[in-house]
């Protein structure tokens, strides 16, 4: 854990974010996103550390893409693709790299995972959303939670997580001083 900078948390590393990729959930802090919507596409842009999730919209009748097909959908938070059930946007999220898609400490979705979301218009400024996680290597049934999400009036501001993590230094060195402690005590 503190022989080499990868083997620690990617959002320690300032690359990923609780709550930008699938599902989205809480995050001690810059919980705020932006839903852009295009043409078949939806953007999840989150504030903490600019990550942004791409959603492709397929419309009534058109088949869904074959995993891996579209170069566009694959990154960190595996392939979303959505489609509209009436007022109800259902995305289905596929590929997740393992390590990345964190639920709580230590415990980290894997690839065999399927996350399904619907977000739901459910009063005039606000958004139901649901998800669905199953994932047979970590849990023996799927599991299910939902919130309501509302405007944030101020907006994005910008979230500097220090590229790189300043502390990442001062960790590896401390791991570098126990490991030197542990072989002393070995002698």
């Amino acid at each position: 854990m503190f022989d080499n900078v990868e083997n620690r948390d990617t959002d320690e590393r300032c690359l990923t974010v609780p709550g930008a990729a699938a599902p989205i959930l809480n995050s001690h802090d810059g919980n705020v996103l932006e839903l852009v919507q295009t043409p078949g596409w939806l953007a999840i842009v989150g504030e903490k550390n600019h990550d942004v999730r791409l959603v492709r919209i397929i419309g009534a009748g058109e088949p869904r893409p074959t995993p891996g097909a579209d170069l566009r959908l694959a990154d960190w938070h595996g392939e979303s693709i959505g489609h509209w059930e009436g007022a109800t946007l259902v995305i289905e999220t596929r590929g997740l790299k393992p390590g990345v898609t964190k639920i709580e400490d230590s415990l980290y979705l894997t690839d065999k995972s399927r996350v399904t979301e619907r977000l739901t218009r459910s009063g005039p400024a606000e958004i139901t959303y649901a998800f669905e996680v199953e994932d047979p290597t970590l849990f023996t049934r799927p599991w299910r939670a939902e919130m309501i999400f509302r405007p944030e009036p101020r907006g994005i501001f910008e979230y500097a997580c220090h590229e790189g993590n300043y502390s990442i230094i001062s960790i590896l060195q401390a791991g570098r001083v126990a490991d030197a402690a542990a072989a002393k005590g070995r002698k």
